[in-house]
Formats: structure tokens, sequence, C-alpha cells
């Protein structure tokens, strides 16, 4: 492991072997983008509150992808569109575009299965698909622009945070079986 900004109040650990990355928002769009740029260091992604606004996006290899998303996220609108509150600038792709395309490029299967169901939280695979990799995808019925499990703020701006499903907890479990490749067939 190699430590930045060690003098920081924030320490980062990067792990040169295994890259995992998650983001809400613009951490999630992030997320995407290194997907599809650096998908040779990229093991897997969890997006939340998120889409891609990538143009292209052609990774070397598929990515497992774990997504969440609120059904009434009014930043990024599952169904697509602008966030009238962030002014002109491109349109979100709906959520189902968004599926769809990375189930077509993981060679995943079209109809996902459900892998968990919990009040409002439902989650579904169309794993496995190509090199082991795996898609899932939990819609937040109601949610907001927020991360599922956590501490919901600014509610009335930012919408109905879920306790039905920690995304951290659901992501951590999701990294852990999705690693680099090349490290799962060093450690056999």
């Amino acid at each position: 492991m190699f430590c930045l900004f060690p003098r920081a109040h924030y320490i980062v650990l990067i792990t040169f072997l295994l890259f995992m990355i998650s983001g809400l928002s613009n951490g999630g769009i992030m997320a995407y983008r290194l997907a599809c740029d650096l998908s040779h260091k990229v093991a897997a992604i969890a997006p939340v509150a998120a889409a891609p606004m990538l143009e292209d996006c052609r990774p070397t290899r598929p990515i497992s992808l774990m997504i969440f998303h609120g059904t009434r996220d009014k930043s990024v609108p599952i169904e697509g569109g602008l966030n009238p509150k962030a002014g002109p600038r491109r349109a979100f792709p709906p959520m189902a575009d968004t599926i769809r395309s990375w189930v077509k490029r993981n060679q995943c299967s079209s109809t996902g299965r459900l892998t968990y169901q919990k009040g409002e939280v439902t989650c579904t695979s169309h794993g496995p698909c190509s090199a082991g990799t795996d898609l899932v995808y939990c819609q937040v019925e109601g949610g907001g622009h927020t991360w599922p499990g956590g501490t919901a703020i600014l509610e009335r701006r930012l919408g109905h945070t879920t306790t039905d499903i920690s995304a951290s907890e659901a992501m951590w479990d999701f990294f852990e079986r999705h690693p680099l490749p090349n490290l799962a067939s060093a450690e056999r």
C-alpha cells in the first residue's frame, strides 16, 4: 500500500494491485469514467446516484458494477434528463439505458434476477457476465440523491435516504467477490 498526502487530514491508501471505486453523484460519474478509461487497473465500481456522462466508453476488459439509484432522485433523474437546478448542461442518460449499455458491454444476461429485496430496495443481478464479472442494479423506490444506509441529511433538498440496505456494506461484499482478474489468478 502507498499513502498519499501523509500530513493531510485525510489519508488516502492506494493498493496498486486492486482498484475498487465508488462515489456519490459527481464521484459516481468519476467512477464510470475510470471504469471506461482505466479498465486495466479497475476491478469494480459502485456508483451511487450517478450516471455515466461519456460519449464513448470502451473499456479494454469487462468491469463489475454495483449501481445504486433512487426513483425520486431530482439531481440525477432515473428517467434521464436535465437537473433543473444545475443550469444548462448535458442531459443525464436514463438509468435503463445505462444498464442496457453495460449489459451489452460485459456480455451479461439481459434479464436480471432478484438478489435482494427489502422494503423499498430491490437489487437485480445480470450476471454472471463475461470474464467472471457481474452487474448488480439496486433501485431504491422513493429514494433521493442520497447514500443508501447513510445518514439522512438535507432531506428536503436531497430526498429520502433508505435504511433498507447499507450501500457501504453491500458494495464491500461485492468488491471482495470481484477482484482484478490478474490478482485473482495470482492468489490461486
